[in-house]
C-alpha cells in the first residue's frame, strides 16, 4: 500500500516539474537565462547567468551602467 501511494505521489508532482522545466527551456532559448538566473539577478542586482562560469566569467556580474540623455 505504501508503495503505491509513493508512485501516486510522484506521478502528481511530475507535471509540476516538467512545466518548470519547459518554462525554463523557453526563457533561455527567448533570453539566454533560466528562470533561476532571473531570480538570481533580481534578488541581487546584478546580471546572473549560468552559462557565464563556461566563459570564465563569474556566474553573478555588475550590471554595466549606461548614461542617460538629460533630457
Amino acid at each position: 500500500m505504501d508503495r503505491i501511494l509513493i508512485a501516486l505521489a510522484c506521478t502528481l508532482m511530475l507535471p509540476g516539474c516538467a512545466a518548470y522545466t519547459v518554462a525554463s527551456a523557453g526563457s533561455f532559448v527567448a533570453s539566454g537565462k533560466t528562470l533561476s538566473d532571473h531570480l538570481a539577478s533580481a534578488s541581487t542586482g546584478y546580471d546572473c547567468s549560468t552559462g557565464q562560469p563556461f566563459k570564465g566569467e563569474y556566474y553573478c556580474e555588475k550590471k554595466p551602467v549606461y548614461n542617460q540623455h538629460p533630457f
